[in-house]
């Protein structure tokens, strides 16, 4: 049987502008489908990156927007674009011109944590919403 975990409330409200957004712990799931909604004719790219690096001793989670470390470690994820049925590439992320919704698939494989990083960002509003799932569909 499977098992969903939802985090149906945006974690970060509307973003708009360039920076990492934590989107969860998903130590627990295999796969995580992330659905987005950009409006405000929106202008960015998003990319996706997971780490499995345990928080220090005074909570801080790694830094996806600072240089990779010993003590600061990520990874740029591919995903599955539902929309256009392609793999996309980590480091060429979802570029983002126009309102659209999209739904993404990141294969987690029990990753700890996911952020959605904003770079190239100009305008518009992004909201993503997160569900996990151990097994099957999400």
């Amino acid at each position: 049987m499977a098992r969903q975990y939802s985090n149906r409330t945006n974690p970060n409200g509307a973003i708009s502008a360039n920076g990492a957004y934590y989107l969860g712990n998903f130590k627990s799931f295999r796969d995580v489908v992330l659905e987005i909604l950009a409006t405000n004719s929106p202008d960015m790219t998003v990319k996706f990156y997971t780490s499995d690096q345990p928080a220090e001793n005074n909570g801080d989670l790694p830094d996806p927007t600072a240089s990779l470390a010993t003590d600061n470690v990520y990874e740029i994820s591919s995903f599955n674009d539902y929309k256009t049925g392609e793999v996309v590439a980590g480091d060429t992320g979802l570029v983002i011109s126009a309102e659209d919704s999209r739904r993404v698939e990141i294969n987690a494989n029990f990753t700890t944590h996911l952020w959605a990083v904003i770079s190239n960002y100009s305008a518009g509003n992004l909201n993503i919403w997160a569900t996990g799932s151990d097994v099957g569909e999400a």
